[in-house]
Order: structure tokens, then sequence, then C-alpha cells
């Protein structure tokens, strides 16, 4: 069945994203968002890249339709998830012509099934936001900065009550996934949301976590629980503090977008085995 929505909602309004672009490139962030009519290098795709965009997609309704079902709404208002991954691979085919959204359809699909004989018979969850965006504003000596994720999921489990984040994760391996994400802003983010918005009901982020062995077709998955990190909660919404205050002062300057500060490393200019998406402009130049 192909009928129903599609859930391809893109990020969110001001998230982590968004001030690490900043922190990572002052120049890229002021090209990307304050021209965003600047010619970007295309987007190189990648199999990592492909495959967790579609199995997102695959889970997001999954539990959407859980969602409306328990809601004793109609859950074909949202399209199954094979029809879903089907029909974002051929969005992104028709806008990137690469095929390799097409190549990885099938896999994905398989993957979701996979998943859904692991955790299919899982009733402990209910179902409360589904990529929707939340929001906090973050008091800064009488200033107020808007800061906002779009979480995979959002689930109140029945067994203590507590509202959880869900993050899902397709990684190369299941081991220590957990550890390296404990100071990622994206986490430490989702925390101050959750703690902002549910108080002592929020329990915290979990990771859902779904591997792939590109070899052997092999398919694992795991949750785990990321553990809080208090200092970097307290700091984190420093960070978002600092990062809105430069933003502010560069924007005074008037300079045009080309001209804020540069990174000028290896890292920001050079990533994912590709360029930076404005390493043209920053090579030779904007284009009148």
């Amino acid at each position: 069945m192909t009928s129903g929505k599609l859930i391809d909602r893109g990020p969110s309004r001001k998230g982590w994203h968004w001030h690490q672009t900043f922190m990572v490139c002052p120049r890229l962030w002021a090209l990307h968002y304050l021209e965003p009519d600047k010619e970007k290098e295309p987007r190189k795709m990648s199999d990592p890249l492909v495959r967790g965009t579609l199995v997102h997609c695959g889970l997001a309704h999954v539990y959407k339709r859980i969602q409306l079902k328990a809601q004793g709404r109609e859950a074909d208002e949202y399209m199954r998830p094979y029809s879903a991954i089907r029909a974002l691979a051929k969005k992104e085919t028709a806008a990137s012509g690469d095929p390799i959204w097409e190549d990885w359809s099938e896999r994905c699909q398989s993957i979701i099934t996979h998943y859904n004989v692991t955790w299919g018979d899982d009733t402990d969850w209910e179902i409360l936001n589904v990529e929707d965006e939340i929001e906090v504003y973050i008091e800064d000596a009488g200033r107020k900065h808007l800061y906002t994720q779009r979480p995979d999921l959002v689930a109140r489990r029945r067994s203590d009550g507590k509202i959880y984040i869900w993050d899902h994760k397709c990684v190369a391996t299941l081991h220590r996934s957990g550890a390296r994400r404990q100071l990622s802003g994206q986490f430490l983010g989702y925390r101050v949301l959750g703690q902002s918005i549910w108080g002592e009901d929020f329990g915290g982020v979990m990771l859902n976590l779904i591997s792939f062995d590109n070899k052997t077709g092999k398919v694992a998955t795991r949750r785990e629980y990321v553990k809080a990190a208090p200092y970097g909660d307290q700091q984190f919404t420093r960070t978002i503090k600092w990062a809105n205050r430069a933003i502010e002062m560069f924007k005074k300057t008037g300079l045009p977008a080309a001209e804020w500060p540069g990174a000028h490393t290896e890292y920001s200019c050079w990533r994912y085995n590709s360029p930076c998406e404005m390493a043209h402009i920053c090579n030779y130049g904007p284009t009148l």
C-alpha cells in the first residue's frame, strides 16, 4: 500500500546542527544560513548516509502507526514502513540522480523486518511524539535564545512511568556506541530539553541501535541508555548562549558571509572523504 503521508520533515529550526555549524566554522554558518541561495557543492552520497536515512524513515512509520492505533485513529493516515522506504528512495533518487537510494531500498526494508522480529512484542512504551519538534528558550541576561530539536521518538515507559527521548542510530558496530555520545551536543541538548519540558518525569535518552554488516547482511539491534553528564548539561546551556552572542556580534559587523572568519582546518574543510560544501567559495571567492 502506497497511500498515506510520508514522514520526511528535515532538521528542526534552531537545533544542535545550527549551533554546531557556527562553532565548527563561522563562515560556513553565515554562507549556509544568511545566504542560503549560495551555490553549494553537491552532497556526496554514501552507504552509511543512505542506509541511515531510509532506516530512520522506516522506523518513524513503524512508531507513528503504533501511536495512531493506540489513539484509536486510522494507522493508514501514514504509509506503511516498507512503502515509506520505497517512496523516500524514489524521491531522493529523483532529486539527486544517484541510484544508491534505490540500491539500498530493499535492504533497508529487510532491516526493518529484522527490527520488528526483535522488538515487535515490546509493549512497554506509550508513543508520545514521532519526529515532532520540541523547543525550549534559554534565558540569557534578559534575552531568550530559542533551542529546538526533532527527536526520532519520545515515549513513556509503562513500567516506570518515565518519559524517554529515543535516538535511532545505524552503526557499523554496537560496541561502545553510548559512551562516545555522552558529551555529544545532540544528546546534551536532548537532556536539557527533556529536563526543561518534563522535569522529574524525564527518564533520559535512549539509543536505539541497529547495525548492518555489508558483507554478510547480518542485522543486530540493541537499546542502550546514554549516561547523564550533569556538568556537561550545565555547560551546554552556556555554550548555546555564547554561540548566539557571537553570531549576533558578527552580524553587527555587516560583513558579507564569505568574509566571516573561517575555521581553516583539515577536519572542517574536508569531511567524510569530501570537501565542505562551501569549499569552492573559500578557495576562489564568491561569484556575483
